[in-house]
């Protein structure tokens, strides 16, 4: 199985200089306690404050939503929380992460898969997910550039379960124990694989298809299940909503369409990676400048990142494969493509993944972080 790796987000040269204003006034950060209140986020800050472990090493970013979005249940000492097991806790959690995040790592290049201190995942012993797109996300692109220059005065959207997001309203405040961001509201905590694609319209064709098999795939740690959505089935006679397959057919629909043993989110969808599913084939991935994500160079994702419990779920507008296709090989083909540029674990440790299109590992990454945003100061100014 082929999938990509990158060191810890700590040994990238140029992301601590994307920290560094934020750093330098860690000096003087006062506890979160104090800080949160005045920017709007006293009552979630009190309430993640008291749920982590404190770091000493002050490394450690807090999502904080307004007080205004603070419901009253989700309190961890409430029904019977105050061990620490409940939902209330682990909401808590999901709105955390040991590592320091700026805003601007966040924005950057194809995003960042962010693990939280969350533990109620199927993930390998990883905590849960959330995720930026960094420049797949229109808005945080400048003009029609295909060069894909950061506008920095566009909100960083951050993704959580069901594919939800939320924007951060405030970025960058530092406390005693690293920084936080005020975000829009509260994260959606993944739901299991076959909860979620019960709540996707998009994929109730499919889902009807492999029900036998979804209380499998449910505690399958780390998968990856692309989805052709109902518009496409519709119209085929062997996987049409009112198909019925037989048990080797469902087998054979899950194993075209399912990669297992890593989730990869759309931040690791970059030109080059290559996977493998179930049933052996394999999957090459290009990344056009529109930031739209190509699987072997015909299936099209329509919509990424429905994060679940144990991985995560793209719908795409064709199927990979169908039914009785000759030797399970795929309906769409596609060639190889160069390798990726950067290699990463996507869960587990404390690893981030920040993605990595448009830099090489195989020169200086501080020069290529100076020699991007040159480029695109220099774009920008012939665009006007």
């Amino acid at each position: 199985m082929h999938f990509l790796t990158v060191p810890p987000i700590r040994a990238l040269a140029f992301l601590p200089l994307l920290a560094y204003p934020v750093l330098s006034q860690n000096n003087t950060a006062r506890p979160l306690s104090e800080a949160a209140p005045e920017h709007g986020g006293g009552l979630w800050g009190e309430e993640i404050g008291n749920s982590f472990p404190p770091n000493t090493r002050g490394g450690n970013t807090l999502f904080v939503p307004p007080d205004n979005t603070f419901p009253r249940r989700v309190r961890a000492r409430q029904a019977g929380n105050e061990t620490g097991t409940g939902p209330g806790q682990q909401q808590l959690l999901y709105q955390v992460s040991n590592q320091l995040l700026t805003q601007a790592t966040l924005r950057a290049f194809t995003g960042s898969v962010i693990e939280t201190l969350d533990t109620n995942a199927g993930l390998g012993g990883g905590g849960q997910v959330v995720l930026t797109r960094g420049l797949r996300d229109a808005g945080n692109r400048t003009g029609n550039s295909s060069l894909g220059c950061v506008d920095e005065a566009q909100p960083v959207r951050i993704y959580g379960g069901l594919g939800e997001s939320v924007e951060i309203l405030e970025a960058d405040i530092p406390f005693d124990g690293g920084i936080f961001h005020i975000v829009s509201g509260p994260f959606t905590r993944p739901a299991s694989l076959s909860s979620s694609l019960q709540s996707t319209s998009e994929a109730s064709i499919f889902s009807k298809h492999i029900n036998p098999r979804l209380s499998d795939l449910d505690i399958m740690p780390s998968i990856t299940l692309f989805v052709p959505v109902n518009d496409v089935l519709s119209s085929s006679s062997s996987l049409n909503a009112d198909a019925t397959l037989s048990d080797s057919e469902i087998a054979d629909l899950v194993n075209a369409h399912l990669i297992s043993g890593v989730a990869a989110y759309s931040p690791h969808l970059i030109t080059g990676a290559k996977f493998e599913t179930v049933d052996g084939a394999e999957i090459v991935v290009r990344a056009e400048a529109s930031g739209e994500i190509v699987l072997n160079e015909e299936v099209r994702v329509v919509r990424s990142d429905i994060i679940v419990t144990n991985g995560v779920v793209h719908l795409i507008d064709r199927p990979l494969s169908t039914p009785g296709s000759a030797d399970g090989s795929q309906t769409s083909t596609g060639t190889a493509t160069a390798a990726p540029t950067a290699t990463s674990t996507v869960t587990g440790g404390d690893t981030v993944f920040t993605g990595a299109a448009g830099w090489s590992t195989t020169r200086s990454s501080k020069t290529a972080g100076f020699a991007w945003r040159m480029v695109c100061s220099l774009a920008t100014l012939l665009l006007l």
